[in-house]
């Protein structure tokens, strides 16, 4: 299921640049996953990035051929942050499989100052992106398999999604910075866990 998920959404293997350019690259996706939270994808231009990194465009455009090209290896990461816990969740069972799964789903959340989180915000991504993580359902329902009751399991989940987008919603409602709702987000990961675990179960 690892596999799966991995070809459905995002291309997560990101090709090296070379070691000299790597550190820059990284502050590339710090600044721009910052301003994105902030501003919104679209409503942030490769000159605001550029700006904030006291670099010229063509600088940026060295690394990154475009803003898209951030922004989907921004979300790789988050994704990234999923499968590996999933990887791991594998080798548990029962509720213990579950709790991995859950948590590492909160967790991904945090990664890039909350980029994920953001598909959550009118106008924060465009409606694409937050295509390609709808269709990360399907076999997400199929990984939790029988941790989730099998009568109620497509309810279930609905409503565990339902609850952790309302969370989500609520935290970055008053936390314009991604740092800010990444504060929130730890302080409040163990309630919604086991909420979430609640409604599984």
């Amino acid at each position: 299921m690892t596999r799966e998920i991995e070809r459905g959404t995002y291309d997560v293997d990101v090709a090296p640049r070379g070691k000299d350019s790597s550190s820059t690259r990284a502050r590339i996706l710090e600044v721009a996953g910052r301003l994105f939270v902030e501003k919104g994808f679209e409503a942030t231009s490769v000159r605001d990035i550029a700006a904030e990194l006291d670099i010229a465009n063509p600088s940026l455009y060295y690394h990154f051929k475009s803003k898209a090209e951030i922004l989907d290896e921004l979300l790789a990461s988050s994704l990234r942050e999923v499968q590996g816990s999933i990887a791991a969740a594998m080798a548990l069972d029962g509720e213990d499989r579950l709790r991995q799964i859950v948590g590492a789903l909160v967790d991904s959340l945090k990664v890039g100052n909350g980029i994920a989180a953001t598909m959550l915000r009118e106008g924060g991504v465009p409606s694409e992106y937050a295509e390609r993580a709808r269709s990360m359902r399907p076999p997400l329902v199929a990984l939790l398999g029988d941790s989730v009751p099998e009568g109620d399991r497509e309810l279930r989940i609905a409503m565990a999604t339902g609850a952790m987008e309302a969370a989500v919603r609520a935290l970055m409602q008053d936390a314009p910075e991604g740092a800010t709702f990444v504060a929130r987000l730890d302080d409040r990961r163990e309630l919604l866990v086991e909420t979430i675990l609640r409604v599984l179960s």
